[in-house]
């Protein structure tokens, strides 16, 4: 059976054999991997992902610096209060999904197999069952970030706040810088790739 690269041979509409070395090129170039075989090549280029959290960074290290103290006590008590409301409806979320499970699961264990040869399935439903609930209903961090956010929220100090936005920022900022010094050289080397297939085609 003809791959998608090779049925354009098969059926003739692949006549030449730069062409149909450009289609099998799409295989290598991350960036045009989903297009139709008939597209132009398109120079590979950065996403703005990294140059938006650049600028975000760069903003909050500016602007942190001129906030007055009421108005980040007031920023940090509403993210706090956010994260709160967050918490609590995983929480609620996970409980009721735990009591599903377990009701399943109830019926799982009481699955009686019709042979031998059926043990194995009666045994996996209740461990995908139990897996689940020990993975997916395990709300120690959101209880713990509960508790925690509940204590923050009744001592915020502007001065702590400001220190933490500011290494936040920082961080962000080398990472992000680092990431998209990548990004480029990936894009410049991916370009260069493809020019030197083209020009070896020729």
């Amino acid at each position: 059976m003809p791959t998608g690269y090779t049925a354009g041979i098969i059926d003739g509409t692949t006549n030449d054999f730069n062409e149909y070395a450009k289609q099998c090129e799409r295989a290598f170039l991350i960036h045009m991997r989903d297009e139709p075989f008939d597209s132009e090549y398109k120079p590979r280029t950065p996403s703005d992902y990294h140059t938006k959290a650049i600028a975000k960074a760069k903003e909050t290290l500016k602007e942190n610096e001129g906030l007055e103290d009421y108005t980040i006590i007031e920023r940090e008590k509403l993210r706090l209060l956010d994260n709160i409301k967050r918490y609590e409806a995983k929480i609620k979320e996970e409980k009721v999904s735990k009591k599903r499970l377990e009701s399943f699961l109830s019926k799982a264990e009481n699955f009686k197999p019709p042979t031998e040869k059926h043990k194995g399935i009666a045994d996996f439903m209740q461990n995908q069952i139990k897996e689940t609930i020990k993975y997916d209903c395990d709300n120690k961090y959101y209880v713990d970030e509960l508790e925690k956010s509940k204590k923050e929220l009744l001592n915020i100090n502007a001065d702590d706040v400001r220190g933490d936005l500011r290494t936040q920022a920082t961080k962000d900022l080398a990472y992000h810088t680092k990431e998209h010094e990548a990004e480029l050289k990936r894009c410049r080397e991916s370009n260069k790739w493809h020019e030197d297939f083209i020009n070896a085609l020729t």
